[in-house]
């Protein structure tokens, strides 16, 4: 790491005063309460914060490592943008070695019978399921999107997961 030129001290008022790391240094050995602030080193630069933000960004750097680090582990980063052919699918891509053959067979049979199912919905049913299931949305975003009560939108859930039941036990 190199040097820092100049460091920003954060005052009481939330502002930032500029000074050089020299400074810094002689602040430190006359006032020892300088030694237990906290800074974050950002290009040439050090800049105090709090101890929840310096916190925070200890805790994304050390995903950030973890994250590199399983990325060697595994032989590189996969991303799902990219591009997969007829002689290197997705799904064997990331096809899961434990897995039993009888399991992943059972499971696609399932998955095929669950997307003849949602076929058979209404067009706003399985609009709602797959905001649901496939998009993350709440049922409170869904129900502020449609103008609706959640209360209206948790029961509607309810009746077509029910549907959905029936539809895949025939």
């Amino acid at each position: 790491m190199k040097r820092p030129k100049i460091c920003f001290l954060r005052e009481s008022d939330g502002t930032y005063t500029e000074i050089t790391y020299d400074d810094l240094l002689r602040l430190e050995i006359q006032d020892a309460s300088y030694r237990s602030r906290f800074f974050l080193c950002l290009d040439e630069c050090l800049m105090e914060v709090t101890k929840e933000n310096w916190r925070g960004f200890k805790k994304a750097e050390r995903r950030n490592r973890y994250l590199l680090e399983e990325a060697q582990r595994v032989g590189g980063v996969l991303s799902l943008d990219s591009e997969t052919s007829a002689e290197n699918p997705l799904y064997e891509i990331l096809a899961d070695a434990s897995v039993h053959v009888e399991q992943a067979a059972e499971s696609s049979l399932l998955l095929e019978h669950l997307r003849e199912a949602l076929s058979n919905l209404l067009e706003e049913d399985r609009a709602l399921i797959q905001a649901l299931y496939f998009r993350g949305k709440t049922e409170r975003e869904c129900a502020a999107s449609q103008g609706l009560s959640p209360s209206t939108i948790h029961e509607q859930k309810v009746k077509i997961l029910l549907k959905l039941k029936k539809l895949m036990e025939n």
